[in-house]
Order: C-alpha cells, then structure tokens, then sequence
C-alpha cells in the first residue's frame, strides 16, 4: 500500500471503532512522564485498534468476502484480526514465521483462526499470505502497512490527548512503521512532538531517512518477532519528514534492562517492544526540564523464557535437568535383583532390563522457582504442597517428611514462602496420572516471617493466595504475569510499604486485568465515553456513563473511583493519600467485582480488616 493515512482518517477510526476498543489507560511514572498502558487492549496491544477498523470499515461497506481476511503477522497483527474478524463472525487465516513466540500462536489459534506457520522471518509469512489471497479471494490486510490501520492505532493518540492535553513529546516503538505513522498523522495536527525508537539492529526508519526513501534494513534483534521488519512504509516516512520527528536508536541490551526496570520498580511485564521506554531509561532520550513526555508500554504477549533470564548458566528455571538414565545395554552381569520396591522381582531377564530401561527413560527432574499457595496433610509425616510456579503455571506435589519434628524441609514449604523446587516426575511433565515428589526446596524469600505475624497483613494474604490458586485453575498451564503479580504483591505486603487492605485491593484489581476482567474507573465500559462518570456496575464492567446504566447500578464516590484507578495504575502517593471511607467503599466495589467475576466469592476475603 503506498496511500498515506491524514488525521481525517484517525477521526473517522474512532467514530468507527467507538466501543469495540478499550480507552488507553494513563499513569504518571515520574513528575512529567506519563506511561500509557496500551498492553491493557484487548488481544495485549494496540494493534486491536488497527484490525478493528480495518474488518469494520469493509464489514460495514459490504466489501468483506466470504473467504474471510487474511494476513502475514509476527504475532500481535494476526492476534488483532483474529479477535476483529471473530466480533462480525468472519472467516480468518494468519500466516506467522515459525520463530514466532508460542504464547502468541497459541492464542491466534484459540479465538478459531486458521494459523499457518511458514518460513523463519515475517516478509515469508507475507509472500504466503498474498499468494492466500489470490488463491482464495480473502481480503489481504496488512499489520502496518494499509491507512484504515494505521488510522486505527492512530486513535491511541487522540486518546492520549484527550486525557493529558498538556503533552510536549511521544515516545513510540517504531518496526514498520504503521503505529508510527498513525500517532504522527494525529500528534502533527496537534502540535506535539513524536520520538520514534527503532532497535539498532532494525533500524527500518533511521535508514529511509538517510536513504531519502524506504530501504532494505536488517532484522537482528530481540525485538525481531514485533519489531523486525525490513522495509519502513512510505507512510511512516512522508510523517517522520512532516513532524520532523526524531529517530532513536537503542542497543538489545537497554531493551533488556527497560523490560526488567518495569517489572522490579513498576510491576508491568511488557514485550521486547518496550523500545520507547527504553530509550528513556538509558538515557538516549533526555527530556529537557518541565517537559511533558509520554511513552506508549504496549504488548503484553510474552513467552516466561524470554521474559525472566536464568538466574545461572548452569541451571535455568523451568528447565527439565537431565535425569539420571540406565544404560541402554544390559551389563555383562545382571544385578542378581531390581532395586527394593521395584514392581519384579527374581533372576533379571533381558525382556525386564528393557522394561527397567524405559521406566527410568519416563522418571525426570525438573525445577523452578514457585510460591507455596496451601498445604494439605497426607499420612503421618507428608504433605500435599500446591505452588504457584514461573514456569508451570499452579503445580501439586507431595513433599515428603515434612511433618517431622525440626524439619527444615518443611519449614520452606510453608503458606507465602517464595522457594526454588525441585520436582521429579514420572514423565516429562509435572501433571499426569500421579503427583509429582518435591524432593529439594531453597527458600528464596520467607514472606511468611513478615505476614503471618501480623493480623492486617495475614488476613490480607490469604485472600492473594485463594485469589491466585483460583485464577489459575488449570495445572500444568504457565501464568507467568499472575505469578510475577504474587511474587511482588506478597513482598510488598510483607515489608509493610503499605496499608494492607490496599496491597490486597491493588493485588486483585490486577489479577482481574492480568486475566482479562480490567475494570474501567473512568471512561464508560460499555460505550468507551470520556469520563468521568458516577455510575458503577460490576456486571457492566465499571463505571458507565448515563445512556448505558442499567438497573443495579451503584454511585460511588468519587475520590473512590479515584482511589481505585490509583491501585490499578500503581499510583501509590494517590491510594495511601485517601480517606479512610472511601478506602471502604473502593474495597466494598473491588470484593463485588471480584465475586461476580469468579462466580464464587473468597473464604478468606471475609476476615479481611476494613
């Protein structure tokens, strides 16, 4: 597509996907920085917006064919088009490199898109896509180059603006250039400035502009899978000379450290894609004094492995260790017996050396790091432990002895213990027909010595324990950002930064956002009106504006609206600055949400101090 999207073109997107999109959430990270938290869209990033007007602009022209969209994607577009054509109940194909992370095909094929994966690099997965299109009839969308999409990522800025009109700068993450180019069509008519941050190693932009036109870059980064492109739009170029924006470019290694600074200082889990933060926390980017910036955290589909970094070479979390294996030849001499407590006994045959072989072929170990949701007694001496763990999601296992007089194993693996577990398993998992063992356990941190001593603070836990035990259902299934939430709920709670009531609150507002429940505190749910608006509906999805109130509806304060959105935004100077009162009505609304959500409210919430 060579057409180049004006700001007309972002005014018709919102009118047109009004209410279909979630309004971008804005938090102050500093004194004149603000974030944007677009990782809250649906499908984890902005591309949502872009997909939505691209299936609704042809829906609503009669120009959608019976074969559906289809389209090329590293992963984030494909998610996109997927939930856009799922909404109007059209067919579509993503075609996605096979080096795409598995989190995001996964869930492209769970909302019943045909996943295709071809090549290694995204210009493969293109080339398949149009030879789809000409095959079939599908309609060809693009992830970034097409103006109905980038008009529709464009409307994040009108957003943005709206709720922070005072604005000087905009960081944006620049790959091929369609979010770019939309935020810089709609910034230029408000006369605000857009930094774009490439990679170094994908410097698609940087290298147009030097060129005077779109050029051949490389694709050698770690952002390579949202940002890893080889040609810029014309688009993005036509702004990037109208704005005179800036172009920045940023070494994998400041993508790292951005990433782990969000989640150690702010608690946000975001993509490789945090190049517009990046550029900031490196110092690429300096912000001259009073000037108002604001950087868009955008992606939230992340694999654990590529999100957290072993903690040694030598063993990574979550990664099976080798088990110990019988030799595959029988040794010149049987031992006269099995092993005690084998299932044969007697003179050792060739036929039963196999079976031993294989049986110790299926046994593994595995490790990971994992908080200790509850135990359960089992016999004289044992426990059934259950963890939220890193890297497999919430796991079972009987630890054995435990319950011994000065038993130090046991002691680690108590209620809100942060620990390093060794499992072994029959099996190359750690769900199957039996529990595993937990045969070793290290203690990482001992929240408990911090909580359970004090009645606030242990009244407030428990419910964070039941509340990830019960938003993690499915054993065996990875929910990293739920564990990393816990993981820094419980240290917080246990350092006492906080009243307790509101660590608990912030704790489950963001597991309901982590799980797909974020509540709304300001722009209506259901319509997406700018707020505020005084009407709070738990079935709605928060505050609604008067159109839309349905019956139930309650009128909170509010300076507990405000309250709320504070905890869910990690705005702390805020939440600890409200009065008691309204800390009661914010939680009487947040336990509301949370049983109508859950269906069955929390034991332990009931004890809570209010």
């Amino acid at each position: 597509m060579t057409a180049i999207v004006t700001y007309d073109d972002v005014q018709a997107a919102a009118e047109r996907i009004a209410g279909h999109t979630r309004p971008v959430a804005l938090a102050r990270a500093d004194a004149d920085v603000w974030f944007a938290l677009e990782y809250l869209q649906h499908t984890g990033s902005f591309k949502a917006r872009g997909a939505a007007n691209f299936v609704a602009a042809h829906v609503l022209a009669g120009t959608m064919p019976e074969a559906g969209v289809v389209i090329a994607s590293g992963g984030n577009a494909g998610l996109a088009i997927a939930w856009a054509a799922a909404r109007h109940g059209v067919p579509a194909t993503v075609f996605t490199p096979a080096t795409s992370p598995a989190v995001k095909v996964d869930r492209i094929r769970a909302l019943g898109a045909d996943t295709r994966l071809v090549g290694t690099e995204y210009d493969q997965a293109l080339a398949a896509s149009r030879e789809h299109a000409a095959a079939t009839g599908a309609l060809l969308s693009h992830a970034y180059d097409h103006p109905l999409v980038a008009a529709g990522v464009g409307t994040l800025f009108e957003e943005i603006h709206r709720a922070r009109p005072g604005l000087d700068t905009v960081l944006v993450a620049c790959g091929g250039g369609g979010l770019f180019a939309g935020v810089a069509a709609a910034a230029h008519a408000r006369g605000i400035r857009v930094v774009a941050v490439e990679p170094v190693g994908c410097p698609t932009l940087h290298a147009a502009i030097e060129a005077g036109e779109p050029v051949e870059g490389g694709v050698d980064s770690i952002a390579a899978d949202a940002l890893g492109v080889r040609f810029v739009t014309p688009a993005a170029l036509h702004w990037a000379r109208e704005s005179d924006a800036s172009v920045l470019l940023v070494p994998d290694a400041a993508i790292t450290v951005a990433r782990r600074a969000l989640w150690e200082e702010r608690r946000i889990v975001v993509e490789n894609a945090a190049a517009g933060y990046a550029a900031l926390h490196s110092g690429a980017y300096r912000p001259a004094p009073g000037e108002r910036v604001c950087a868009l955290l955008c992606g939230a589909n992340t694999d654990p492995p590529t999100w957290w970094p072993a903690r040694s070479a030598a063993r990574p979390p979550h990664s099976p260790s080798p088990a110990r294996r019988v030799p595959r030849r029988p040794p010149a001499a049987f031992p006269d017996a099995l092993p005690a407590g084998g299932a044969e006994a007697g003179p050792p045959t060739p036929a039963r050396w196999a079976r031993r072989v294989r049986d110790n072929e299926r046994m593994s170990l595995f490790r990971d790091d994992g908080i200790v949701l509850r135990t359960q007694k089992l016999g004289e001496a044992d426990r059934i432990i259950t963890l939220l763990t890193r890297g497999h999601g919430r796991v079972r296992a009987v630890a054995r002895g435990v319950r011994r007089t000065k038993s130090k194993f046991g002691a680690r693996l108590e209620p809100f213990s942060h620990v390093d577990v060794q499992f072994f398993a029959r099996g190359s998992e750690l769900i199957g027909r039996g529990l595993p063992l937990c045969t070793q356990s290290e203690t990482i941190a001992p929240y408990g010595s911090g909580i359970v001593t004090d009645y606030a603070r242990y009244t407030a836990g428990t419910p964070m324990l039941e509340t990830a035990e019960r938003f993690t259902d499915h054993e065996g299934e990875p929910a990293v950002q739920q564990y990393l939430l816990l993981v820094g709920g419980l240290r917080t709670l246990a350092a006492g930064e906080h009243e307790p009531h509101l660590v608990l609150d912030a704790f489950l507002l963001r597991s309901l956002a982590v799980n797909g429940y974020a509540p709304s505190f300001e722009n209506c749910a259901r319509c997406g009106m700018p707020g505020p608006n005084r009407f709070f509906s738990v079935g709605a999805g928060g505050v609604v504006c008067t159109e839309c109130r349905v019956p139930g509806s309650v009128v909170p304060s509010a300076e507990s609206l405000a309250l709320l959105g504070a905890l869910l935004t990690g705005d702390w100077a805020t939440a600890d600055a409200c009065e008691a009162r309204h800390v009661r009505e914010g939680s009487g609304l947040v336990a509301a949400y949370l049983h109508w959500h859950l269906e069955l409210g929390l034991r332990s919430l009931r004890y809570v101090e209010k």
